[in-house]
């Protein structure tokens, strides 16, 4: 997933990492709500209406309003929010919702550029992965006994 993370309240939505952190403890999101949060975020202080919200999370779906009220309670119950008194997702009546809480955007960082050395004996500590065919034809097939569990006859 692409874009930038987030940084509201005592809250951080690490795009990267997929999951909302408050405090150093992850907030459980379903996939659906850190959705709803992400989008809210990448669109902070503007009216998004549900047809807005609805194209975005469920795109192609028949899904009534109901759903989205709902997901949006259910984001505001993880974030501690109440639709009284908001501090991070108000209710525009008859409308939609606006993401109101001030928002610090964190852009990804660049990831690292490929390593191109070949294994040396100076990084040879490294992890490795090996890739082996394990295909059972003729001229590949593994002696019985090689695999761990099997027993030689």
């Amino acid at each position: 997933m692409t874009g930038p993370s987030y940084r509201f309240g005592p809250f951080f939505a690490d795009r990267i990492r997929y999951r909302v952190v408050r405090d150093d403890t992850v907030v459980e999101l379903t996939p659906k709500l850190l959705d709803l949060l992400l989008h809210l975020l990448d669109h902070s202080g503007a009216l998004l209406t549900k047809e807005q919200l609805l194209d975005a999370l469920w795109p192609g779906a028949n899904v009534t309003d109901n759903a989205l009220a709902q997901a949006v309670s259910e984001l505001r119950q993880a974030l501690g929010d109440d639709a009284g008194t908001p501090q991070f997702i108000k209710t525009v009546a008859r409308r939609g919702y606006r993401f109101i809480a001030p928002v610090a955007r964190i852009e990804a960082a660049p990831a690292p550029p490929a390593r191109t050395q070949p294994a040396t004996a100076s990084n040879a500590r490294e992890q490795a992965i090996a890739v082996m065919d394990l295909r059972t034809s003729p001229v590949n097939r593994i002696p019985r006994g090689c695999l761990p569990g099997s027993r030689r006859r």
